[in-house]
């Protein structure tokens, strides 16, 4: 069972069907929303778990709830899925603390609505939807990422 930490609406349902999709087994048992809140805060929702997993579907609170994991010692015992590819995620996704992360593609995202608007003031063409990817880091693949960081490379 996943418990959700924050509400699915708007933007967030995209990233929310591709959790669903990443992670099939796993069932919502109740939404709470706690990315607005500071991540001092993140250790209530955690300690009140019953279930054994958590997304945090927001770029705050999914490094906190790892770091909240770890301090509580419950890493690999409730799993987290979270949203961006912060650095401190994805050290938590290296150590255990953190399942995986779901992150979009910045640079393509700002590409193709600076394109969109370009075509549409040009030649008159209407925006379109378009899929900008997502990407699932876990423990077989943090090191890559975080080399790219390194690197310079735009990444969620």
């Amino acid at each position: 069972m996943i418990r959700l930490a924050k509400a699915v609406r708007g933007p967030w349902l995209l990233l929310w069907l591709a959790l669903v999709f990443c992670f099939p087994a796993l069932r919502v048992s109740r939404a709470e929303r706690t990315c607005a809140q500071p991540v001092e805060t993140a250790e209530g929702p955690v300690s009140g778990m019953s279930e054994p997993g958590a997304a945090t579907l927001c770029s705050v609170s999914t490094p906190a709830t790892g770091r909240v994991l770890t301090r509580m010692g419950l890493k690999g015992k409730i799993a987290q899925v979270g949203h961006d590819l912060q650095v401190e995620t994805l050290n938590n996704i290296k150590d255990g603390a953190t399942t995986a992360s779901l992150s979009q593609n910045p640079y393509k995202q700002g590409y193709e609505a600076v394109k969109q608007l370009y075509e549409f003031l040009t030649k008159g063409t209407l925006p379109t939807v378009i899929d900008t990817g997502i990407v699932e880091v876990n423990q077989s693949n943090a090191d890559e990422w975080l080399q790219k960081i390194k690197d310079g490379e735009p990444v969620g």
